[in-house]
């Protein structure tokens, strides 16, 4: 009895010390979003009057038509990853796995990304998917998107120079050319030696003592994923255009540009684990990459496509929700 009641206060503490210390992360994090809306809304004071006097206009068939190319992206992704998890083994319908992805995507506005993955292996599990396909599905989705998605973005940046990082003189005037040629080769390298990841995955799950995944992903089908991260890519930021031109007719910017600043920004919110959904960091960087080519208006132009953004979130959800067996 007195050992039972040594070890308790111990692991009192212990517990005590692990809330703390995971509120003062929560509490880090609230402030790292507060403070880049700090900036953001700094620039939106700095040119509020030009905010306040632009001729702002609706324009529904266009709102509407984005809205429709963003539902056209999501089945795009809905089927990348469709064709990786039935890589598995499985033969998961296109809706099911539209339901998998885009019900569990609403975790993303949970901080960190643990949320949506354990979202995703609650509603891949209902299908037959195993904890270990599913999170494996969700590491190589990231493995192909990402890359593909900034491939697009320095892709663009080299048609628009407006959008490039090459004022920031990273790595000398052609900077979008070097990492564009970088992501090229991270993603031929995923393609070309996806059985070496799949073996140093398996090595990993056999020293936790969990079940191997049997992954049937020759390269032929590798390139293909890649291509429809690619293609899922360009139609988002296509949506994204149509729906600056839908609440900002008289100066409108070009295609390509709105593309690669929409890649750009979506991929930096994403990375930036500690922003709910990458709210703030997403808004920061479209405003800043926007106001070269809109002016003044671009923080407002960004907060709005916050909110477009969230409700095309929602009704992926909405959608995957009717969906039934």
């Amino acid at each position: 009895m007195s050992d039972n009641n040594a070890i308790g206060p111990r692991e009192t503490v212990s517990g005590r010390r692990m809330t703390v210390t995971r509120l003062a992360l929560n509490l880090l994090k609230a402030a790292l979003v507060l403070i880049i809306f700090y900036f953001l809304g700094r620039q939106v004071l700095e040119h509020w009057d030009q905010i306040r006097s632009h001729p702002w206009e609706i324009n529904i068939g266009l709102m509407a038509l984005s809205v429709a190319l963003a539902v056209a992206t999501f089945l795009i992704l809905a089927q990348v990853w469709r064709t990786t998890i039935n890589s598995f083994g499985h033969s998961i319908r296109l809706w099911m796995a539209f339901k998998i992805m885009f019900v569990s995507n609403l975790g993303r506005y949970v901080p960190g990304r643990i949320w949506q993955v354990a979202g995703m292996l609650y509603w891949a599990g209902r299908e037959g998917v195993t904890p270990e396909e599913a999170t494996a599905s969700f590491v190589l989705s990231q493995l192909f998107a990402i890359p593909a998605s900034l491939l697009v973005y320095f892709a663009t940046s080299i048609v628009e120079p407006g959008i490039s990082i090459d004022r920031l003189a990273i790595v000398g005037p052609h900077t979008a050319y070097v990492f564009a040629g970088a992501m090229i080769v991270i993603c031929l390298a995923v393609v070309i030696f996806m059985d070496r990841l799949v073996t140093a995955v398996n090595r990993i799950l056999a020293r936790l003592h969990r079940p191997v995944i049997a992954l049937r992903l020759d390269k032929l089908v590798a390139l293909k994923i890649f291509t429809g991260y690619v293609v899922a890519w360009l139609v988002y930021g296509l949506a994204f255009w149509v729906f600056l031109l839908s609440v900002q007719t008289d100066a409108p910017i070009g295609w390509i540009a709105a593309v690669g600043v929409f890649n750009a920004a979506y991929q930096i919110g994403y990375l930036t684990l500690f922003a709910p959904g990458g709210l703030g960091p997403r808004e920061l960087v479209i405003g800043v990459l926007l106001g070269p080519l809109v002016g003044p208006i671009a923080p407002a132009l960004a907060i709005l496509s916050r909110i477009w953004t969230t409700v095309i979130d929602a009704a992926g959800a909405l959608i995957g929700l009717l969906v039934r067996k």
